[in-house]
């Protein structure tokens, strides 16, 4: 896995880590390499409510006693479409409903968002 300049992978949940390193094996499976880690808690692009920033700013009174980042944005661009729906396949078996994985037009966002 390639991880981008200026991106922090301090203060991030154990379970996010593990999202993305599931994400990294299903991509290695398919095409022999990782994906690019191009986003966590390091910046305030996203929106206050984003899980990007754990959940001191959204108010999720369940999980507020832990700000730890939940959420991380990867880059699958490289990848074939085919190779991407195998990899989506492969993650969402064994991520279980605890995790979001939301396909988007630049890249992939993964949280950890417990039911």
């Amino acid at each position: 896995m390639r991880i981008k300049e200026g991106v922090s992978v301090v203060d991030i949940h154990p379970a996010i880590r593990y999202g993305i390193l599931v994400i990294n094996e299903e991509c290695h499976k398919v095409v022999g390499r990782g994906p690019a880690l191009t986003s966590l808690g390091e910046s305030f692009a996203h929106s206050l409510q984003s899980l990007h920033y754990g959940v001191s700013f959204n108010g999720r009174k369940a999980l507020e006693v832990d700000d730890r980042c939940r959420a991380a944005d990867l880059d699958l661009d490289e990848f074939s479409q085919d190779e991407k729906d195998q990899i989506e396949e492969g993650c969402r078996a064994r991520l279980g409903r605890d995790f979001d994985l939301v396909i988007e037009a630049t890249h992939w966002h993964l949280e950890y968002d417990p039911k």
